[in-house]
């Protein structure tokens, strides 16, 4: 409940325009007509229009508004950024903050089900927001429903497209959909940009291989692969709790003999205690704010790694 206290009073400080008793409802609902018939004309005006949006928690609205100031001249102007932050992720109640600690907790607990109908919740009580929508379209991965998220992932692209949470959830739903080259176009963007995402995140590196390997199978036209294996197998190394990568790379790559039998070994060892292997895998899960949680699970890639092996004895 701390947690969420701190929550609401850091997005209350962000607002930005004072809420003195002056202020009102009425006051502000005033205003925002006013600026709306002028709208386009002065930017300054427009960033004051932004704020009454938010006041008056028409979130849609200044969202849309600093979509296209963003796009103006002065999109370069840091309180474009500010604004944009504070509009897609504060929380104007605080049952809808409490709702997403409750969220955040349930996936750390892997009750994904119940963790998907509190974020339903949450974005009944506040739609459009970010980290809900963001949470919606993971729970919709984890559970296999990103077809029911069709609202979410439009909303997502034509909202908050340069998110780095969903770039890479919009490459797990490319390869769902068995277009590894849209993935690959995402992921080899992001990858020139924020390598930082793909040293820290399993489900962003698994994603990009898989990407480029099919692509290179499918022999796609027009795709340069840029990046090559040796690139990403160095980052892959500093992981060896990377359990998904891992029997990924056993199953589609090829290993010298006794690297491979050295591989199988480290792996048995590893999926021998699934309780050390999560704990193992929790640190690095947190500093991803738990975004990427459930979509590699410990349980499937053991899955995987057995369905290996059991081929390799047939064979």
């Amino acid at each position: 409940m701390q947690w969420v206290t701190a929550l609401f009073l850091t997005v209350l400080s962000l607002l930005p325009f004072s809420s003195s008793a002056q202020e009102s409802i009425q006051d502000w609902s005033k205003k925002v007509v006013e600026l709306q018939e002028k709208e386009g004309q002065n930017f300054e005006q427009d960033l004051q229009l932004v704020k009454g949006f938010l006041y008056l928690q028409r979130r849609a609205d200044a969202l849309l508004l600093l979509n296209r100031l963003m796009k103006s001249a002065n999109k370069k102007d840091p309180r474009l950024a500010e604004l944009f932050e504070t509009a897609s992720t504060q929380f104007f109640l605080q049952d809808t903050a409490e709702l997403y600690s409750d969220v955040v907790q349930l996936i750390q607990e892997e009750s994904w089900t119940e963790a998907k109908e509190k974020t339903e919740a949450g974005l009944q009580k506040e739609s459009r927001h970010r980290l809900l929508t963001l949470r919606e379209i993971q729970l919709g991965l984890v559970l296999g429903q990103t077809d029911l998220m069709t609202d979410a992932i439009k909303l997502t692209e034509s909202t908050y497209p340069e998110n780095t949470e969903w770039k890479v959830y919009s490459a797990w739903i490319s390869l769902s959909k068995n277009d590894a080259k849209e993935a690959y176009r995402v992921l080899s963007a992001l990858w020139t940009v924020d390598k930082k995402i793909f040293e820290k995140s399993e489900v962003a590196m698994l994603a990009f291989l898989q990407a480029i390997e099919l692509t290179k199978h499918a022999g796609d036209r027009g795709i340069e692969h840029s990046v090559e294996w040796a690139q990403l197998s160095k980052l892959i190394q500093k992981h060896p709790e990377w359990i998904g990568v891992r029997v990924w790379r056993l199953k589609n790559k090829s290993f010298a003999e006794a690297d491979r039998k050295k591989e199988i070994a480290q792996l048995k060892e590893l999926f021998s205690d699934l309780k050390k292997l999560k704990e193992q895998r929790e640190k690095q899960e947190k500093e991803c704010s738990y975004f990427y949680s459930g979509i590699i699970s410990a349980e499937k890639s053991k899955t995987l790694f057995d369905e290996y092996l059991a081929q390799a004895a047939v064979k």
